[in-house]
């Protein structure tokens, strides 16, 4: 009953949020679309991250929010006022992520990381048209926001392994963002790169810029108790991973942490 309410919730902010970018919960039609297509995209984009990362429950994705995302970026297509890079290039971004959604999880409903993930699972149908919806927003004169994060996605989806990431690239791409959409989820986003392509302790030292503002952020102390791991700092390592949990809003994900802070008891 709690997760089913917790799913109610988040579809409840959701449709809110659209209601307040938007107007009524439909697609807007002719000129009145095209003047507020920017903020289509915006609450498009915001519903599939809830559905792809739920930020309290006990699911760690809710797929229907996702599809729902989808299902209304395509029907923009249908739009020639809307044929534009930035649709494009979102609808190829979802479609990485959801091809994605079959690994992200083991048969027992445990968060699994993308170093972990059985990539022959990964959806080829929605790999298959990502790759067609970002090339074709290439074709568009200038980059978006939209178009980094798709190629981000892509890398992150397309690469053979885990150890065989293009992180150099994936991290110019981010450095480009960072500019563009100097947020909190860009910037730390951009930090787990940066330790891939120059190590934890670079890393470290970036997060030092970050502390005032993202501090007490749960994704923020389990990076920062992740990098400190791979230094070898075992005890601030398990300090940062306890405050993480602490404020740890979705199940699964605190179960995946509290499992986490078991296995470095004694390191």
């Amino acid at each position: 009953m709690k997760q089913e309410e917790a799913a109610k919730r988040a579809i409840t902010r959701a449709k809110v949020k659209f209601r307040e970018e938007v107007g009524e919960l439909k697609v807007p039609e002719g000129g009145e679309l095209e003047e507020r297509l920017e903020s289509v995209l915006q609450v498009t984009y915001l519903l599939f991250n809830e559905g792809y990362k739920a930020t309290e429950g006990n699911q760690l994705m809710k797929q229907d929010l996702c599809e729902e995302a989808i299902r209304l970026a395509f029907l923009l297509t249908n739009e020639p006022s809307c044929d534009k890079g930035e649709l494009k290039a979102l609808i190829a971004m979802m479609l990485f992520k959801a091809a994605r959604f079959p690994a992200r999880m083991d048969e027992s409903g445990n968060l699994l990381t993308l170093e972990n993930q059985d990539r022959t699972k990964y959806d080829e149908d929605h790999i298959k048209w990502g790759w067609q919806f970002l090339h074709d927003s290439s074709k568009f004169e200038s980059s978006s926001v939209y178009q980094l994060e798709a190629a981000i996605s892509c890398y992150y989806t397309t690469a053979e392994n885990y150890e065989k990431t293009n992180w150099k690239a994936i991290l110019s791409l981010y450095d480009t963002l960072v500019k563009l959409k100097p947020v909190p989820v860009v910037q730390m986003s951009r930090v787990l790169v940066l330790s891939k392509v120059k190590g934890a302790e670079v890393a470290l030292r970036e997060m030092e810029g970050l502390e005032e503002v993202i501090q007490g952020n749960q994704s923020f102390l389990a990076l920062k108790a992740d990098l400190y791991a791979e230094t070898g700092n075992w005890s601030a390592a398990r300090v940062h991973l306890q405050k993480a949990i602490g404020q740890a809003l979705n199940m699964t994900e605190r179960r995946f942490l509290e499992k986490k802070l078991q296995s470095w008891i004694g390191k």
